[in-house]
């Protein structure tokens, strides 16, 4: 079966491409190039989106949440009309075990998603076929769509019958969370100063 490796990643990180071609360097894959937040203005659109959201009791950037999260939904679309699987991964995705098993596999069970990441709300790496890119964008196209990041969203759908679903039995990927995050908080860019300490 046709599929695609597809990896998420800002034009100005060369970087994070560079160790991901060192950590992934036998396999074939397609760099999708998402919008830079910190540059980025929200919408009347996006607003809607993430109505009902608690963003600034976590300091988080809401622009650069939604561009990180867009390109998500962005390549569930492309998934949709290329009518194949995607294998998604984020730049930052580290191996942290010996991958022993393959992809090729995976993609030729009769599923909507297959999470990479287990027991987690994450959407670093997953594995989504066209049925299932329709219906994770059907879960959160509405306002308060993004209420919360799509790694909540989508872990909300984790125990239910809404997708076809299942997730890696072992841990072979992981992200340094909250390190050189592309999801900076407003202190971070500079919108809020953090409070001196007395």
């Amino acid at each position: 079966m046709d599929y695609k490796i597809k990896v998420i990643t800002l034009e100005k990180r060369k970087d994070r491409r560079e160790l991901f071609d060192k950590r992934f360097s036998e396999y074939n894959y397609e760099y999708f190039f998402g919008k830079d937040g910190k540059q980025y203005k929200l919408s009347e659109k996006d607003l809607e989106w993430v109505k009902g959201n608690n963003y600034e009791k976590f300091g988080i950037h809401t622009p650069s949440l939604v561009c990180a999260n867009t390109a998500h939904i962005d390549l569930l679309k492309l998934c949709i009309k290329e009518n194949i699987p995607y294998i998604i991964f984020e730049d930052d995705t580290e191996i942290i075990k010996s991958i022993d098993f393959k992809f090729e596999d995976i993609v030729k069970k009769d599923l909507d998603v297959f999470w990479l990441i287990p027991k987690e709300p994450s959407i670093l790496a997953y594995i989504v076929w066209p049925s299932g890119a329709k219906k994770l964008i059907e879960s959160v196209d509405k306002v308060g769509g993004l209420s919360k990041g799509l790694d909540w969203k989508w872990n909300e759908l984790k125990n239910t019958d809404f997708l076809k679903q299942e997730e890696i039995s072992d841990k072979y990927f992981t992200q340094q969370i909250g390190i050189d995050s592309d999801i900076t908080s407003k202190s971070g860019y500079g919108v809020i100063k953090p409070k001196k300490i007395l």
